[in-house]
């Protein structure tokens, strides 16, 4: 069993004999748990699981791991008319409610940056299963892998993430060799997927929209060649690399590989580069903004 799977059923021990102190949110809009299919109006999946005291109900939680990402998400709400609520509950802490969006209740929490730290994606998703959401989405910032045909603010839609942390490294002849075989693809919530694919066939954004894998683990990369290191030497799919980024593996906590309730839509704030620092600060503000205007708009427009 992994590190993650232990997480989730001590949280799933830990909560069980708890009476639910709120109502169930109704059908969602983005499908219920089960995958694969599309996305279609539904009851969310009977849980095992109780509702802890004081949860509240939602279908879709939206993850942002840092202020810059949180701001865009709150400017781009108001800009749409949308709630952004910060509301408290005892079973989960500080959240934002953004009310009904295309159907579907929405929250949103923000975690630390990366997966496995104290309040990182791992902790949020498992602790926000309580709200019974049968989709959660990470947004945000990412880093791209092809400079020569993506550009800064361009929006990913992840179809799976590559693990790139699981792989071996050992000595052989003296030299030291990393074998990423262990790096498998885990595939994202189908609906989910369909959905972004969705809005992106719309073609009313301003940005370009490139779907395949993401990269994720626990490094800071501001190097071209680590960065390259990765595309080339992870197994393959059949979809492209898109890009990479940290948090999206810990979202792998919330629900078994079959039958995965999560989504990445993020955007592209550099290249995992040496000029990292010298653009940040003017590429961060687009990517998060366009990563939340790409995800609300598709929402919205899912009762189309």
């Amino acid at each position: 069993m992994s590190w993650l799977s232990k997480v989730w059923d001590a949280v799933g021990r830990g909560i069980e004999g708890c009476k639910s102190g709120k109502h169930q949110p109704g059908a969602s809009a983005v499908g219920a748990s089960a995958d694969p299919g599309p996305p279609v109006h539904a009851p969310p999946a009977a849980r095992s699981e109780p509702q802890p005291v004081g949860a509240p109900a939602c279908h879709v939680l939206i993850l942002v791991a840092t202020e810059s990402e949180q701001a865009a998400l709150e400017s781009v709400s108001g800009e749409l008319g949308l709630a952004f609520e910060r509301k408290d509950a005892a079973a989960l802490g500080e959240y934002f409610d953004l009310g009904v969006v295309g159907g579907d209740r929405v929250f949103a929490v923000k975690t630390r940056m990366g997966a496995i730290r104290h309040e990182g994606s791992a902790y949020k998703a498992i602790m926000f299963r309580a709200t019974q959401a049968t989709a959660i989405i990470q947004i945000g910032m990412a880093f791209g892998v092809s400079p020569t045909v993506q550009h800064h603010g361009d929006v990913l839609i992840a179809t799976s993430i590559v693990p790139y942390d699981e792989r071996d490294v050992f000595d052989r002849a003296g030299k030291r060799f990393i074998d990423y075989k262990r790096a498998k693809r885990r595939a994202a919530k189908g609906a989910l997927v369909k959905l972004f694919e969705r809005e992106k066939a719309r073609g009313k954004h301003k940005f370009d929209v490139h779907v395949g894998a993401l990269l994720s683990g626990g490094a800071r990369i501001f190097s071209a060649d680590f960065r390259d290191e990765l595309v080339r030497e992870v197994p393959p799919g059949k979809d492209p690399i898109v890009g990479g980024e940290m948090e999206g593996i810990g979202l792998l906590s919330a629900a078994p590989a079959d039958r995965p309730l999560w989504g990445i839509v993020k955007g592209i704030s550099d290249f995992a580069d040496a000029e990292h620092d010298a653009i940040i600060e003017e590429t961060r503000l687009v990517a998060c903004t366009n990563a939340a205007r790409f995800v609300l708009a598709a929402l919205r427009n899912n009762l189309e």
